[in-house]
């Protein structure tokens, strides 16, 4: 049996016209390190920022520069409530089923102290067009 290689990462954005333009350059998920991809991605994109910096990860500048994570994991964690953001109690039922997309929805799972949560997720992934050369971080 062969080992397969790792896919890439890579942020892009999609206009009107379908047209894809790379935020970032490919990177592979070993990278992260055990690193929350998003912890990931602020840390380069304040790196890729400055003056003098050479670009790692981020494609140029002023992206770096413009890069604003939307869930502001550190207010969450500091017990506050990030800006614009609107916080909706779901009262589990039994027999119920929650769905959501979890990359729009930023959520949080309370830990259960009696019986048993049952959890199924899935994964969609896009079909890959475009050839992604690995880099080193």
């Amino acid at each position: 049996m062969f080992e397969q290689p790792e896919p890439h990462c890579v942020l892009y954005v999609v206009d009107d016209s379908g047209k894809k333009e790379q935020l970032t350059q490919p990177w592979l998920t070993e990278k992260l390190q055990g690193t929350p991809v998003l912890d990931f991605l602020k840390l380069y994109s304040l790196q890729d920022s400055k003056e003098g910096s050479s670009q790692v990860l981020f494609a140029n500048r002023n992206i770096a520069r413009q890069f604003k994570l939307l869930e502001d994991r550190q207010a969450w964690d500091e017990g506050d409530i990030p800006h614009g953001s609107e916080v909706v109690d779901v009262v589990p039922t039994r027999g119920s089923l929650v769905v959501f997309d979890s990359v729009k929805l930023p959520h949080q799972v309370q830990v259960i102290h009696s019986g048993t949560r049952l959890a199924l997720a899935g994964f969609f992934h896009e079909e890959v067009v475009m050839d992604l050369p690995t880099m080193e971080i």
